[in-house]
């Protein structure tokens, strides 16, 4: 299949020394450009083990998941940083840098070995920080900021990255009310305004919802599309 991600008879789990940890399993789920996804599901059921796989840091127990009908762990680090961004939770210690510095770590994958921001980099890191509305902010040390404050920089990052797969685990946790709400109509927009495969994994589902994302539940095993068919 070409244009989007399949998984194919996934299993998702993580090993300990010799053992599997089987977490959860998916098959015949197609993700598509313009495709605003939600995971949900109760704590432990297996969300962020399948974000995490999804962004190519731990390999699938089995199975594959394919990118444009490419096996996706099979490529190179580099392009797999080019085609999908992600926000993972808890922040990083960023020391001295600023909010815009962290925000523009997600040129990285294009910058080359020095890491010398261009015009156009610079522009494409005030923009993502102007979309999730701290652009006010980018003077100040990431460190100094609120929980919310750093959620939506490490979100800028990942918008500032410009990569057509977009994943997140739990991104509104420490926003408030306007705030949640906000953010999903901006993740909603960039899907389907902008052409993006975008994959969320939150327990705010009244906030999503308002966005009328296609549904995946997490839960006795398996990923399964609620609303509608597998496509």
């Amino acid at each position: 299949m070409n244009n989007g991600w399949e998984l194919k008879e996934t299993v998702f789990g993580y090993r300990i020394r010799k053992t599997e940890k089987r977490v959860i399993a998916a098959s015949g789920i197609v993700f598509r450009p313009g495709d605003f996804c939600i995971l949900y599901g109760r704590n432990g059921s297996g969300k962020s083990t399948v974000l995490r796989t999804l962004a190519g840091l731990m390999p699938p127990l089995s199975g594959r998941i394919l990118w444009n009908g490419i096996d996706w762990h099979s490529l190179p680090a580099e392009k797999r940083a080019q085609t999908a961004a992600v926000v993972l939770t808890g922040f990083p210690v960023m020391g001295l840098f600023t909010a815009f510095e962290t925000a523009a770590l997600g040129r990285s994958p294009y910058t080359g070995r020095y890491g010398r921001l261009t015009a156009a980099d610079r522009e494409t890191v005030a923009a993502a920080l102007e979309a999730v509305g701290v652009y006010t902010l980018k003077d100040r040390l990431f460190d100094s900021l609120s929980d919310g404050e750093k959620q939506k920089v490490m979100t800028a990052r990942a918008l500032a990255q410009q990569t057509p797969l977009l994943l997140l685990d739990e991104p509104t946790a420490f926003l408030d009310y306007e705030s949640k709400k906000d953010f999903f109509h901006l993740l909603a927009a960039c899907a389907r305004k902008n052409g993006k495969t975008v994959i969320v994994s939150t327990h705010d589902l009244p906030y999503a919802e308002a966005e009328t994302p296609l549904l995946f539940h997490c839960a006795e095993g398996t990923v399964s599309r609620e609303n509608g068919f597998l496509r």
